[in-house]
């Protein structure tokens, strides 16, 4: 089952692994979100140091 035959257009990734939306056969793309929770707390970090 593909996560669109559930109504899931949408995805919040926070796993090490890029993922990448790919086309279906109806056309739909659906929106695929990756975000590097390493790399947020650096830049947080860095601001807090920083931009006091």
């Amino acid at each position: 089952m593909h996560l669109l035959e559930y109504g899931i257009t949408g995805v919040l990734n926070f796993s090490p692994i890029t993922l990448k939306p790919q086309r279906t056969s109806s056309g739909i793309i659906p929106v695929v979100h990756n975000i590097n929770i390493g790399l947020e707390l650096e830049q947080i970090f860095y601001e807090l140091q920083f931009n006091s």
